[in-house]
């Protein structure tokens, strides 16, 4: 869906405007079908509360530049531009259409430190959160 949705704005098929309206059509009938996880997107702005569970994952900065530079095989200097870059484009998404901050822990229902909590754990703190078993 993301490089779908990607590949229509790149190619200048979509304007901003129609980029959000379909994103928040695709965002609503995914959680009119429940049971799934959404990545972003504002999604934690567009679904009913009734119908989300949303949850922020951070880490320290050290933490994620480290990531970058793991899973994207770049130097330091480089994965430290790319999340800075990638910070600055979610944010300003998120304030121009939805007109809040991403960074608001109130805009979640739990916030999870990758720094101090395993992948495992976090799994089993939503799912215990939410009453849904992962599998």
């Amino acid at each position: 869906m993301d490089n779908w949705i990607a590949s229509l704005v790149d190619s200048k098929h979509l304007w901003p405007d129609q980029y959000l309206k379909h994103l928040m059509k695709v965002i609503l009938t995914i959680g009119k079908h429940g049971r799934a996880v959404i990545v972003g997107r504002g999604a934690n702005f567009i679904l009913s509360p009734e119908s989300r569970f949303r949850v922020r994952v951070i880490a320290p900065i050290e933490t994620r530049i480290g990531n970058i530079c793991r899973d994207y095989d770049v130097s330091a200097k480089k994965a430290k531009r790319r999340m800075i870059k990638t910070e600055s484009d979610r944010r300003a998404f998120i304030r121009k259409y939805f007109n809040s901050d991403i960074g608001e822990s109130v805009n979640y229902d739990l916030v999870i430190n990758t720094d101090t909590v395993s992948v495992e754990n976090a799994v089993e703190a939503v799912g215990s959160a939410t009453g849904l078993k992962p599998g």
